[in-house]
């Protein structure tokens, strides 16, 4: 062996042992590149990981919804919902609650396990990670990463003050979390680490994950496209007010009701818009997505509007028996948007009235029981089952 080569060999045993003496070092591993690092990467499991489905918000049911839907049980979590909830590929359900705590319900509805967010409540979340971690922001700016089992994996005090509100946050195929916080974009790695920050002056209602780039979609209906570490840049505008947040509806179309008066699509290669459908009608967004790109949304009215990528009319139903007089949504908040499945089948719940079905004939089938006065989220939850959840603290599991 040439000295060269000797001295080579020397250097890169001692690397060796170095690196077995660092053991489970995580900070060494996260600041050297160059030394291998084991990180789950994927598209996170579970019927519903993060708000919408998935990270292009479709709101689509990876499983089919129930033909004939019957509530299977009913949970109490103490103090009232606010946020929507996630659902793991045991079925099990995770809340978070305005008395700062995380509960998680079994595929039964029995209590799994709860844990105190200490004396800060929950405003953003939760979300399912790639790893199976359930993530959590709270009011005064902590990550909270827990196991599920329940145990604390990681807690992380954010570079701002407090939380008073932001977006949904967005599960990353790489293990991370995307974050979209009151003037300031995040990207956290898998160990809760910020690794990209960038400044954002105007209100978020989005962000959806697109061919390794995060799409941002502000309140006044502006999309950008964010690539760390280089700052977001602006792609275009929907042409007005975006409230409810949007949808891909093709790896090239981001799709969203415009003003409640419009559903707009956004050519993200031309960098145009669209418009699906002017509606005489006060409509809600953010849209559900079949697989063939057709839209599913709810009318203020209580009625299920489709539509194909052209704009041509493939369904509509009354979800409500108002619909016809054109009644305005009661309460203070409007209903949670309406998830579909692959079948073309359509979960609602409106304020007041049976949660249910509509089936891909266009039959609406209820399910006796599964009714709250102000409904805060709706979720698949496992084949041929979808959850509802009150601002009572009331879950509704409907399955087949």
């Amino acid at each position: 062996m040439s000295k060269s080569a000797l001295s080579a060999a020397v250097t890169l045993a001692l690397l060796a042992a170095f690196a077995a003496s660092s053991g489970s070092e995580a900070r060494a591993e996260r600041i050297d590149p160059t030394l291998p690092v084991q990180r789950s990467v994927g598209t996170p499991a579970g019927a519903q990981p993060m708000y919408r489905v998935d990270a292009a918000r479709t709101g689509r049911s990876k499983t089919p919804l129930p033909t004939a839907p019957r509530v299977l049980w009913r949970a109490r979590v103490t103090g009232g919902l606010d946020l929507p909830v996630a659902v793991d590929a045991r079925r099990h359900v995770i809340a978070a609650s305005p008395m700062s705590q995380l509960v998680e319900l079994d595929e039964n509805g029995k209590l799994a396990w709860t844990l105190k967010t200490g004396s800060s409540a929950p405003v953003l979340g939760p979300v399912i990670t790639t790893n199976g971690t359930r993530v959590v922001i709270t009011a005064n700016a902590e990550l909270w990463a827990v196991a599920p089992n329940g145990t604390l994996r990681t807690k992380r005090s954010l570079p701002i003050s407090s939380v008073r509100s932001g977006v949904p946050p967005l599960a990353a195929r790489d293990g991370g979390v995307v974050l979209g916080l009151p003037g300031t974009l995040l990207y956290l790695d898998a160990s809760g680490d910020i690794q990209a920050r960038a400044k954002q002056i105007d209100a978020l209602v989005s962000l959806v994950e697109q061919g390794g780039r995060t799409l941002i979609v502000t309140e006044r209906g502006d999309v950008l496209e964010w690539k760390p570490p280089r700052e977001p840049t602006k792609l275009g505008s929907f042409g007005g007010r975006v409230d409810e947040g949007a949808a891909l509806s093709s790896p090239n179309h981001l799709t969203a009701v415009v003003d409640h008066e419009r559903l707009v699509d956004f050519k993200l290669s031309s960098k145009t818009r669209h418009i699906r459908l002017s509606s005489t009608d006060r409509i809600q967004g953010p849209p559900a997505i079949l697989a063939n790109g057709e839209t599913r949304l709810a009318s203020f009215a209580g009625v299920l509007l489709g539509h194909d990528r052209t704009g041509i009319e493939t369904a509509r139903a009354e979800l409500e028996p108002s619909a016809t007089a054109g009644a305005s949504v009661p309460g203070l908040f409007l209903p949670p948007p309406l998830v579909v499945d692959e079948k073309g089948r359509v979960a609602f719940v409106r304020p007041g009235l049976d949660a249910g079905v509509v089936l891909e004939t266009g039959e609406s089938k209820a399910a006796a029981g599964a009714a709250c006065g102000d409904p805060v989220a709706l979720a698949p939850a496992g084949p041929g089952r979808f959850v509802v959840a009150c601002r009572s603290g009331l879950i509704v599991m409907v399955g087949q």
